[in-house]
């Protein structure tokens, strides 16, 4: 709570969770928000779930308990695996008017490479089935290929799309993984290059 009252207002400041018991998920999060009143200060009002296709009345429950919260799906590789893009799109269509950004992330923060091909495959079939939603991508994004990932996808994608990256920003301490600052840096850097920023 206390860093997000610290982030400016024009930006987004984001809580990224994960649960195995998909049931609970709005409880769960009712709990973290609430607790010193993140969300009501408006220190906080944007939740990334980290789950495959997470249960639908539980986005509901949060979306009814936190009316101006922000929602970011995640569709991690296992979302995707097994599945056809039409299974894929069926399930989408479940979350209309529920989510206002959607990831996909076939990486899951492990720094490993996404397929263009695939991954700008399913985020056309997202614009048409949440077409009031913003698509984002991630997976393997660092300072030294961003620039170049970036233009690759937006041949393909000319609506505006977010990217992420987490797992090649890092650097391990004695067993301990660390956001490094200069490659956070660089790929800040090099991402708003690639956006003309």
């Amino acid at each position: 709570n206390e860093l997000t009252s610290l982030v400016p207002k024009k930006y987004l400041p984001m809580m990224h969770y994960y649960t195995t018991n998909k049931n609970n998920l709005a409880d769960e999060v009712a709990i973290l928000f609430n607790h010193n009143n993140m969300y009501h200060n408006n220190n906080c009002r944007a939740l990334q779930i980290n789950m495959d296709w997470p249960e639908i009345n539980q986005i509901g429950t949060i979306k009814s308990t936190f009316p101006k919260m922000k929602i970011v799906m995640q569709i991690p590789n296992m979302a995707m695996k097994n599945k056809t893009m039409t299974e894929i799109e069926q399930l989408l269509k479940n979350y209309s008017r529920l989510v206002e950004y959607v990831l996909v992330d076939p990486s899951g923060g492990i720094g490993q490479d996404f397929n263009i091909e695939q991954c700008v495959t399913i985020m056309d079939s997202i614009k048409k089935i949440l077409p009031n939603s913003i698509v984002g991508i991630a997976g393997g994004l660092s300072g030294n290929n961003v620039y170049e990932k970036i233009n690759s996808v937006s041949k393909y994608i000319k609506e505006p799309f977010s990217f992420d990256a987490q797992g090649k920003l890092r650097v391990e301490v004695f067993g301990d993984s660390f956001l490094c600052p200069n490659k956070v840096k660089s790929y800040i850097e090099n991402g708003c290059k690639a956006i003309n920023w």
